[in-house]
């Protein structure tokens, strides 16, 4: 049963530690990161509160955003095929055969142009390392089932996101990445103590509730709702980047700050 986030108890908000959250339409506001988001991102690091993207964006724009936004020292990239730690400083794919991987990934885009030449790669496929996306705007109808049946002759697997149709080898997702980057941890890192938050069916595997107790989904995660496996446990009144600053603002609260 997915229930209002203010439900949620401080409590319970003020054991978390980790928040892992996607980024387009959960941290950003109309495709931006907004100064407020940033600002609320150094501040959950000023309380011991760490970020982690877990996205599908590609590894080079992950390997960015980590780099420079406050608060935020790791990421999950690729929808869980790539993951990015400080150190080493690239980007690491979660696969041990990047180059076979590669090589299926090419012979389907090569395929798809051949039989659908309207259909287009996304810009930033030149910064990905596990991932062949095209952009949804160029799918028409009956497109999906060619590209499907295409990527599974070569086996590799589709996903679906708002704006991009990812093909990438099967097995991996957002959430089996975060228990394997939750693992560098030193010490054991509780259920209890990590919150994630997203928006969309590629979120489903951070809504497991086998995994992820405290899972929250941001208001527009409801259009998907029907479609998920997996429903988050909570949902935000606001939308997007504002959904999660509801959320910051409720774990800030719950933990203030000790007077020196």
């Amino acid at each position: 049963m997915t229930r209002p986030f203010c439900d949620l108890d401080s409590k319970t908000l003020s054991a978390v530690r980790i928040i892992a959250v996607d980024v387009d339409d959960t941290l950003t506001v109309r495709g931006r990161l907004t100064p407020v988001v940033v600002a609320a991102l150094d501040d959950l690091a000023s309380r011991g509160i760490e970020v982690i993207l877990a996205t599908g964006r590609p590894a080079g724009m992950v390997t960015a955003l980590v780099t420079f936004l406050p608060g935020v020292r790791r990421g999950i990239a690729e929808n869980g095929g790539v993951v990015v730690r400080p150190t080493p400083a690239a980007p690491q794919p979660m696969s041990d055969e990047v180059e076979p991987l590669r090589r299926r990934q090419q012979a389907c885009r090569a395929e798809v142009e051949a039989r659908l030449p309207h259909v287009r790669v996304t810009a930033d496929l030149y910064t990905r390392l596990v991932d062949l996306t095209f952009e949804n705007s160029t799918i028409r109808p009956g497109d999906r089932q060619v590209i499907d049946e295409i990527a599974a002759a070569l086996r590799l697997t589709t996903l679906a996101s708002s704006i991009h149709l990812h093909v990438c080898a099967p097995g991996l997702d957002k959430g089996s990445t975060l228990e394997a980057l939750l693992r560098d941890d030193p010490g054991d890192v509780a259920p209890h103590e990590v919150l994630t938050l997203g928006d969309s069916d590629l979120d489903g595997p951070l809504f497991d509730p086998a995994r992820f107790p405290l899972s929250v989904g941001v208001a527009n995660v409801r259009s998907c709702l029907g479609s998920l496996q997996h429903r988050p446990a909570w949902v935000t009144e606001a939308e997007a980047g504002n959904g999660f600053l509801e959320v910051a603002g409720a774990l800030l609260a719950a933990r203030p700050i000790t007077p020196r």
